[in-house]
C-alpha cells in the first residue's frame, strides 16, 4: 500500500513544529541562565563578595521565595476547600429546606372533606335489625334481622267457606328463610304456606307449640327472588284447603282441631319481604270480606312495629345513625395517623333527628381500648371525655351551650383543635374545654359516634391539617 502524500505532508510539519518548540525551551532555558550568570557577576564586581558567597545568598533566597509559594498555594488550596465545604453545607440545607418544605406541603394537601354524597370512603353501614314491621308506599314490609320468625294477621268474622290471597315479593337476605301467608287460630295455632327466595314452598300446621305436620319443599311453581308470587288458599268446612300459588294447584289436603279466625303475613330468618296486598274473599257468595293495598299506614287492623339495636345508611347527602340501645356507643372512623408536632381542625357538622337526649359527636382514637370523646347532647350540653387503657380515665362535667339540636334548625358545628399536644373543643365556636393531650396518646383514626336510643344526621366531616 502505498503513503498518502498529504499524510506525509503533515507528518514532517509535525515534526517541524515540535524540534522547534524544544528548540526554543531550550535557548529560553539557556537564556535564563545566561542573565542570572551575568547578575552574579554583576554583583561581584559591584561588592566585596566573591562568587561563591554571592551563589549561597542567592540559594538561600531562593528556597525562602520557593517557600513562600508554596504556603500561598496551601492557603489557595485550604481557601477553596473551605469554599466548597461551605458551598455543600450552603446546598445541603437548601435541599432540606426544600425536603421539609415538599413534606409540608404534602401534610396541608392531605385534607379529608366528606359530604357523604356515596360511600367511596368506605363508612361502616350498620343493619343490626332484629325486626322492623312497617306500611309505605304501598307495601307492608317485613325486615328481620335476629333470625327469628315474626308476623302480623288481622283477625276477621271467617265464614266456613272461604279464600285468602296475598301478593308478596322477597327482596333481600337469606335466600332458603321462609316467608308467606298464614292462617291462625287464637290459640296459637298455625296453618303456614311458605316460599323462599330460591323459588320452593311448602305448607305446615303448627299445633300445641310443635310442627305436627310440614311438607316436602316443592320446587318449580314458586317465582325466585325479586319476582312477585301470588298465595291462594281455599278453606272449606275448616278442615281441608286447596293451597295454589301463582294459579297452579300445589297442594290439597286436610286439617283438624284448628279454627283460624286470624289471615295475615308470616316471615322467617334474614331477609327482607314487601307484601303488596292482601284479600278475603266469602266462597259462598264470591263476595270480598276483607281488602288491603297497603296505601294507608294508619289501617287498624295491623300492628306495625320494630325493634332495632343499631343502624346506619348514607341517604340525601347525610350519614343517617339510629341507635336503640340505653348506655350504649357504637362509632364509625376514619385512618387519620398524625406525628405528636402536627396541626389539624376536625369539623363535624351534626343534627338530633328523633329519640330521647343522649351524646353524639366526635371520636380520636388511637385504637379500641384508648380514645377521646367530644360529645354534645340535643339539649345543648356538650362535654370531653378520655377512656384509656380499656377504662374511662376522664369524664368531662356537661357544659351549657344553649345550642340545641332539631331536625328544624341548621345542624350544629363541632369542632376539634389540635396543635401538636394541646386539644381545645367547640360548638358553634363557644370554647367548650381546652386540655393537653395524654403523653402516651398517638392518634390513628378519626370519626363520629352515637349513643343511647337516638337518631342523629351527620351532615359533614372535615379533617384541616393546618
Amino acid at each position: 500500500m502505498k503513503d498518502d502524500p498529504k499524510n506525509e505532508d503533515k507528518i514532517l510539519a509535525e515534526i517541524r513544529r515540535r524540534v522547534l518548540d524544544l528548540e526554543s525551551k531550550h535557548q529560553e532555558n539557556e537564556d535564563i541562565e545566561n542573565l542570572r550568570r551575568a547578575n552574579i557577576q554583576a554583583l561581584d564586581e559591584m561588592s566585596s563578595l566573591n562568587e561563591q558567597q554571592i551563589m549561597r545568598i542567592a540559594s538561600q533566597v531562593r528556597k525562602e521565595y520557593e517557600l513562600k509559594e508554596a504556603k500561598a498555594k496551601r492557603t489557595r488550596v485550604l481557601v477553596g476547600g473551605i469554599g466548597a465545604v461551605l458551598l455543600l453545607i450552603a446546598i445541603i440545607f437548601y435541599m432540606g429546606h426544600r425536603q421539609d418544605m415538599a413534606a409540608r406541603e404534602a401534610y396541608l394537601a392531605n385534607k379529608f372533606i366528606e359530604t357523604f354524597d356515596d360511600n367511596k370512603n368506605g363508612w361502616a353501614i350498620f343493619n343490626d335489625t332484629k325486626y322492623n314491621k312497617k306500611i309505605a308506599n304501598g307495601n307492608y314490609t317485613i325486615e328481620i334481622g335476629d333470625g327469628s320468625c315474626y308476623w302480623d294477621k288481622a283477625t276477621l268474622p271467617l265464614p266456613a267457606h272461604y279464600a285468602v290471597e296475598l301478593s308478596s315479593t322477597w327482596q333481600r337476605g337469606e335466600q332458603k328463610s321462609e316467608y308467606g301467608l298464614a292462617l291462625v287460630q287464637q290459640n296459637g295455632d298455625v296453618l303456614a304456606f311458605s316460599l323462599d327466595a330460591s323459588g320452593t314452598t311448602n305448607y305446615g300446621h303448627y299445633k300445641n307449640e310443635k310442627w305436627e305436620k310440614t311438607t316436602d319443599w316443592a320446587k318449580g311453581v314458586a317465582r325466585a327472588e325479586r319476582e312477585e308470587n301470588i298465595q291462594r288458599v281455599e278453606v272449606k268446612d275448616n278442615s281441608s284447603f286447596n293451597y295454589f300459588l301463582n294459579g297452579t294447584l300445589v297442594l290439597q289436603d286436610t286439617f283438624s282441631r284448628t279454627v283460624p279466625t286470624q289471615v295475615g303475613m308470616r316471615s322467617c330468618g334474614k331477609q327482607t319481604v314487601d307484601f303488596h296486598s292482601i284479600k278475603v274473599i266469602n266462597l259462598a257468595n264470591n263476595r270480598v270480606i276483607f281488602e288491603d293495598d297497603f296505601n294507608n299506614p294508619n289501617a287498624t287492623k295491623w300492628t306495625p312495629e320494630s325493634e332495632i339495636g343499631k343502624t346506619s345508611a348514607i341517604e340525601n347527602g347525610k350519614y343517617i345513625f339510629e341507635m336503640n340501645t340505653d348506655d350504649y356507643c357504637n362509632w364509625v372512623t376514619q385512618p387519620y395517623e398524625m406525628e405528636a408536632e402536627n396541626s389539624v381542625d376536625i369539623i363535624l357538622k351534626a343534627n338530633h333527628l328523633k329519640g330521647e337526649s343522649d351524646n353524639f359527636g366526635i371520636i380520636i382514637s388511637q385504637d379500641d381500648t384508648n380514645y377521646y370523646t367530644f360529645d354534645f347532647r340535643n339539649d345543648g350540653k356538650a362535654r370531653q371525655n378520655l377512656y384509656e387503657i380499656d377504662k374511662w380515665t376522664h369524664i368531662g362535667e356537661y357544659v351549657e351551650t344553649n345550642m340545641f339540636a332539631d331536625e328544624n334548625k341548621p345542624p350544629v358545628i363541632l369542632k376539634v383543635e389540635i396543635r401538636g399536644r394541646f386539644c381545645k373543643y367547640f360548638v358553634n365556636d363557644k370554647l367548650i374545654k381546652q386540655f393537653e393531650l395524654s403523653p402516651y396518646f398517638s392518634i390513628a383514626r378519626i370519626g363520629m359516634r352515637c349513643c343511647g336510643k337516638q337518631k342523629v344526621a351527620f351532615d359533614e366531616f372535615q379533617i384541616i391539617p393546618q
